[in-house]
């Protein structure tokens, strides 16, 4: 299961400790949380770079049988402007039990979440033999 948004929640909040909880058999874990490999910023919501608290609101979760790689949060501007309210996140998965892999080699999925201008584009899994 692979769960990625804007959930407008920081990960402090209610909403966000209930989807990690660990006693709830069904919980998601944060890719940022568990990645071995992290890179980019602390924060993915910046309003355009005009706050003065910066925000972590936008999340990759995964739940059974994906081991995340890496993790990261992408702050770049073009000609030092921001290209969104948000910075695209995403994150780096195997996976030994893939019904695309039948010969049970690993795969490897990329998976970015980038939010801009109110339009959520959530990229297609790419599989990296």
């Amino acid at each position: 299961v692979i769960v990625t948004g804007d959930f407008n929640a920081e990960p402090d909040s209610e909403p966000i400790r209930i989807l990690l909880d660990p006693a709830n058999p069904e919980h998601l874990t944060h890719t940022r949380s568990v990645a071995p490999v992290r890179y980019g910023r602390e924060w993915s919501y910046h309003n355009y770079g005009r706050l003065a608290k910066n925000m972590w609101l936008d999340y990759i979760f995964v739940r059974g049988g994906l081991e995340t790689l890496r993790h990261g949060c992408l702050a770049e501007k073009l000609d030092d402007l921001y290209i969104s309210d948000h910075c695209p996140v995403m994150a780096g998965f195997v996976s030994q039990n893939s019904p695309l892999n039948p010969d049970k080699s690993t795969d490897v999925y990329m998976m970015y979440k980038w939010i801009t201008h109110g339009i959520h584009r959530n990229s297609e899994a790419e599989i990296v033999q």
